[in-house]
C-alpha cells in the first residue's frame, strides 16, 4: 500500500509539473501575440487618423473656398453692376475656376432660378426644396447652409452649400447656391485608399451618406442616424471632433475599426456639419495576425500531446514495471534507470523547446527595435526611448537635448553610385556617430537618410558642441566609393516647461531643415 501510495504522488506531480511547463509556455505565447495584436491596432489606428486628417483639411478648405466665392456673388449683386447675361457668364466662369463645384444658381424670394451657370435650370422653382425652406427660415446670412444629399434637376445624386441673399430691407430676398460635383468626392476619397479592404465616407451631419469610395455594400443615400447603435451615432454622440471606433458596422453588417472626423469650413459657421469616415475590415487587418495565432496554436498543441503522449505512456510503463519489482529485482531496477533516462530526455527536450521559443522571441523583438543595415536602433525604439527620457525629465527636472541630423545629397549619391553606395555611406555615418557618443548618450536610425541623437543631462550650448564635433567627423571620413559625406544637423533641448514629449523633435527637425536650406553641412541650434 505504501508503495502504491507514493507511486499515485509521484503521478500526480509529474502531471502538475507538465501542467505547469505547458501553462507557462501558453502564457508567453499570450503576451506574445497580445503585444503583436496591439501594435497592429495602434499601427492602423495611427494610419487611419492620418488618412481622416488629410481629407479633414481639403474639405474645410473647399468648403471655405466655396463659401468666399458665395459671397464674391452676394457682393456683386449688391452692386447691381452686371446683367443677367454677364452675370450667367460670371457663374459659368465661377464654376470652372473652382474645384468641386459642379453648378451655381441664384435663387430669389420666390423660389425661382433667374441665374445659373447652366442655361437649362433658369426659370425652374424650387420653393418646395428642403435648402429653400432652411435657409428661408433660417434667414441667417451669415450662415452656410450645408444640404443634405439630394437629386439634382438634372440628375445627379449631390449635395449643396448656399447663403441667403438679402433685399434691400435686409430680409430674404432668395439664395446663392453651390452644388458641389460628385467627382471631387471621389477623387479626394479614393486617394486616401490604401488597402483593398480600406472604405472612405463621406457622411452629412444629419446621417444620410453622401459618397463612399469604394460603395460595393451600395450604401449611397443610407441615412446611417436611422440605425440603431451605429457607430456614426456613437460618434456624434460623443462630440468628439475626432474619434476612432471599433464594432459592427449598422449599414454593412461588418466589424470594421472606424476613423471619424467633423468637417467645417475654416472661419465661416455653417448650420450642419459633415462627416469623414476611413474604415478597414477588421477580418482582413487582422489576417496576418490570426495566422500567426493558428501556426503557434498549432505548434503548442504538437508540444502538449507529444508531452502528455510521453508522460503518460511513461506512467503506464512505469506502473507495469514496478507491479513486477518484488519478483524481478534485477531487470525492475535496469527497466527503471531505462524510464528515468526516457524522462529526462522528454524534459530535456520542453526545456530545448522552450529555450527555443524564447530565444526566438528574444531576436524577434531585437530585430523590432534595430535597424538591420545600420545596427542602430530604428524608430520604434527611438520614440520607446525619447517617451521614457521626456518622463525622466518630468521627474527629475534634468533637461536633454535632441539632435536630428539628415546626410546632405543622399538621393544624388544613390543615383550617381547606387544604392550599394548609399547603404556604405549610411553604414559610415552610423560608425562615426557611435565613435562621437558617450555611453549614455542615445543614437537610432529614424528612417531612409536621417539619424536621431539623444543627449541626457546636456544644455543647448553643450548639445550644438556635440553636433559640431560630429559634423566635422562626417566630414573628415572620405567614403571610398562617394567621397566627402556631409550632414546638416537641427539641435533641440527639452526642458521641464515642455508639456509635449515630441515638442524637441519637432524643432529639432524644423532646425534641420533650416541647416538645409542655408546651404547643408552645418550646425542649426537657434
Amino acid at each position: 500500500m505504501e508503495i502504491k501510495s507514493k507511486h499515485h504522488q509521484r503521478h500526480r506531480n509529474e502531471w502538475l509539473g507538465l501542467v505547469l511547463v505547458l501553462l507557462g509556455l501558453g502564457i508567453l505565447l499570450g503576451l506574445d501575440l497580445y503585444a503583436s495584436h496591439r501594435e497592429t491596432t495602434q499601427v492602423e489606428r495611427a494610419r487611419l487618423l492620418h488618412e481622416v486628417n488629410v481629407v479633414t483639411i481639403n474639405l474645410s478648405r473647399r468648403l471655405q473656398t466655396t463659401s468666399n466665392a458665395l459671397d464674391a456673388i452676394r457682393q456683386e449683386l449688391r452692386t447691381g453692376g452686371s446683367s443677367n447675361h454677364l452675370l450667367n457668364q460670371r457663374l459659368s466662369d465661377m464654376v470652372a475656376a473652382q474645384t468641386g463645384v459642379r453648378t451655381i444658381l441664384l435663387i430669389n424670394a420666390k423660389g425661382d432660378a433667374i441665374a445659373s451657370s447652366r442655361p437649362e435650370l433658369i426659370g425652374q422653382n424650387f420653393r418646395g426644396s428642403e435648402r429653400y425652406t432652411a435657409i428661408r427660415q433660417t434667414a441667417n446670412p451669415a450662415l452656410l447652409h450645408l444640404s443634405t444629399p439630394f437629386v439634382t434637376p438634372l440628375g445627379t445624386y449631390a449635395m449643396s452649400v448656399g447663403k441667403m441673399v438679402e433685399d434691400r430691407q435686409g430680409r430674404f430676398g432668395g439664395y446663392v447656391l453651390a452644388i458641389l460635383d460628385p467627382e471631387y468626392f471621389s477623387v479626394l476619397l479614393e486617394s486616401v485608399i490604401y488597402a483593398p479592404d480600406v472604405h472612405a465616407t463621406l457622411v452629412h451631419g444629419d446621417g444620410k451618406v453622401v459618397f463612399r469610395a469604394p460603395d460595393t455594400e451600395k450604401i449611397i443615400g443610407v441615412n446611417l442616424a436611422d440605425k440603431p447603435g451605429s457607430l456614426f451615432k456613437q460618434f456624434l454622440d460623443s462630440g468628439h471632433a475626432r474619434d476612432v471606433i471599433t464594432g459592427l458596422a449598422a449599414a454593412t453588417q461588418v466589424r470594421r475599426m472606424i476613423a471619424f472626423a467633423t468637417i467645417s469650413p475654416l472661419t465661416v459657421k455653417a448650420d450642419k456639419l459633415l462627416v469623414v469616415a476611413i474604415d478597414r475590415d477588421l477580418s482582413v487587418m487582422f489576417s496576418p495576425w490570426l495566422k500567426d495565432l493558428e501556426l503557434r496554436a498549432a505548434l503548442f498543441g504538437v508540444i502538449a500531446m507529444v508531452t502528455l503522449a510521453g508522460l503518460y505512456l511513461y506512467q503506464r510503463r512505469h506502473l507495469a514495471f514496478e507491479r513486477l519489482e518484488e519478483a524481478q529485482e534485477d531487470e525492475r531496477l535496469a527497466m527503471e534507470k531505462r524510464i528515468l533516462q526516457i524522462n529526462a530526455e522528454l524534459e530535456h527536450k520542453v526545456r530545448e523547446r522552450t529555450a527555443e521559443l524564447e530565444k526566438a522571441n528574444e531576436g524577434l523583438r531585437h530585430l523590432s527595435r534595430h535597424d538591420v543595415l545600420t545596427g542602430l536602433a530604428n524608430r520604434m525604439a527611438a520614440n520607446e526611448h525619447l517617451h521614457s527620457e521626456f518622463m525622466r525629465m518630468k521627474r527629475t527636472g534634468s533637461t536633454y537635448a535632441v539632435l536630428m541630423l539628415d546626410v546632405d545629397y543622399f538621393k544624388r549619391i544613390n543615383d550617381s553610385y547606387g544604392h550599394e553606395a548609399g547603404d556604405h555611406v549610411l553604414k559610415r555615418v552610423a560608425k562615426t556617430l557611435n565613435h562621437c557618443l558617450r555611453e549614455t548618450d542615445f543614437v537610432a536610425r529614424f528612417g531612409g537618410e536621417e539619424f536621431i541623437v539623444l543627449l541626457p543631462d546636456t544644455n543647448l550650448v553643450s548639445a550644438a558642441q556635440v553636433a559640431e564635433k560630429i559634423r566635422r567627423a562626417v566630414e573628415a571620413s572620405v567614403d571610398p566609393i562617394a567621397g566627402h559625406i556631409t550632414i546638416s544637423i537641427g539641435v533641440a533641448v527639452s526642458s521641464p516647461e515642455n508639456h509635449d514629449e515630441s515638442a524637441a523633435v519637432n524643432l529639432a527637425d524644423d532646425r534641420l531643415y533650416a541647416a538645409k536650406n542655408a546651404g547643408r553641412n552645418r550646425v542649426v541650434s537657434v
